[in-house]
């Protein structure tokens, strides 16, 4: 274990992960994960599809999460803070994509209890998630730990402005105000407000992440990186 390499898929995660596994910097390289901007931009086919579906009318928005319905996901408070939200915003839905797991009993629980339950839609599984982040006015994390959150950098890639909350694994990965908004969840109301009333500052800041997403996440560079990592180990054994 002592000559171990590491390869950690953010900076943020090498920073967490590192002191706790009693890990040098020196035995840990980072490779961000890629993904194809382009390719996820051509699969998002017919938007305004899916925003009838979950019935979002003229005026209103779609603001979306998505990702398996575990414990970790928080689900259960992003309902209730979105209760909140929705009180102020009837024409809003909140969308929930991604398959039953850990975290339903709660969430299901959550929606039982709220005062807007028709503000809130949940897709379960989906297979067309490019067109839900296109469809989408806004995607929201509201996860209490993450590593590389694939999703928010495919939300970068397709030009839609993404919403979070803290992470340590996404340190490096989102600042808020340059790529993104990061706000604890009980502010998401009043960070969705503010991205809402100021269009072109949102423009501005979804055009940058598009740019950091088709760069830094590319495909072929995460591609090289990860082959120099697999070099370094190689030479370390």
């Amino acid at each position: 274990a002592t000559h171990a390499r590491y390869h950690a898929v953010t900076r943020g995660v090498a920073e967490y992960n590192g002191p706790r596994l009693r890990v040098g910097p020196d035995r840990i390289r980072v490779g961000e994960r890629g993904r194809d901007g382009p390719a996820l931009r051509a699969a998002a086919e017919d938007p305004d599809r899916v925003r009838t579906e979950v019935d979002v009318g003229p005026g209103g928005r779609l603001i979306l999460t998505v990702g398996r319905q575990d414990n970790q996901k928080a689900h259960d408070a992003l309902v209730r803070t979105f209760d909140r939200y929705a009180a102020a915003h009837p024409g809003d839905r909140l969308v929930i994509a991604g398959r039953s797991g850990t975290g339903t009993s709660a969430l299901n629980q959550a929606l039982q209890t709220m005062e807007h339950p028709d503000s809130v839609v949940v897709l379960g599984h989906r297979d067309d998630v490019p067109t839900l982040l296109a469809a989408a006015d806004a995607v929201v994390c509201s996860s209490l730990r993450e590593g590389a959150a694939g999703v928010l950098v495919e939300a970068m890639a397709v030009g839609t402005p993404v919403v979070s909350v803290p992470l340590d694994g996404l340190r490096g990965v989102l600042v808020d105000g340059q790529n993104a908004r990061v706000a604890q969840l009980a502010k998401f109301p009043e960070t969705l407000e503010e991205l809402f009333a100021d269009p072109d500052a949102t423009r501005r800041m979804t055009t940058a992440a598009q740019q950091e997403a088709d760069e830094r996440f590319s495909v072929e560079r995460s591609a090289d990186r990860l082959a120099d990592i697999y070099r370094w180990a190689a030479d370390a054994t």
